[in-house]
């Protein structure tokens, strides 16, 4: 996180930090950028904060060696096991881990968001109640259903 607020950008809190980085290598970048010595009154580009993350001590400390593991045992696939799939095995999770974290992830974003939760739990309260005294009314069965489906298709579609 201190290395995008040394570039001069803030993620406030109401901005998931993984949509903020999104947010930052686009032209929303200048929401969140405050003007720096280095940088100015511009944020730098994308392609300057990767040269800048290229030099940054996370790299040297973190990414780079990994690389240079990879580039010591070569391009043999069968010596080198490390840029070969899955690699969760040795450096990730289980597909069952990570759809828990982006869902725990996903209700924690929308979680922020009050207004939203609000209007889509009235919107769907008043689309049951509507749909219930429709098609409750029916007699025939079989119309009721494809009638139904219908209606919802097209009420999801607005």
């Amino acid at each position: 996180k201190y290395f995008v607020e040394e570039l001069g950008f803030a993620c406030p809190d109401s901005v998931d930090f993984a949509d903020f980085l999104v947010d930052i290598c686009t032209d929303d970048a200048k929401v969140y950028y405050k003007p720096t010595p280095h940088f100015g009154v511009i944020p730098p580009t994308p392609v300057e904060m990767g040269a800048r993350w290229k030099r940054s001590e996370l790299f040297r400390d973190y990414i780079e060696p990994r690389f240079d593991k990879a580039r010591a045992k070569g391009n043999n696939a069968a010596e080198n096991k490390i840029n070969q799939p899955p690699w969760t095995w040795d450096f990730g999770s289980s597909f069952g881990t990570m759809f828990t974290l982006n869902l725990v992830r996903q209700l924690r974003v929308l979680s922020k968001d009050t207004a939203f939760l609000r209007q889509r739990i009235m919107q769907a309260l008043f689309q049951g109640v509507m749909v219930g005294t429709i098609f409750y009314q029916e007699e025939n069965p079989a119309l009721k259903i494809s009638m139904l489906f219908v209606f919802m298709a097209l009420l999801s579609m607005g």
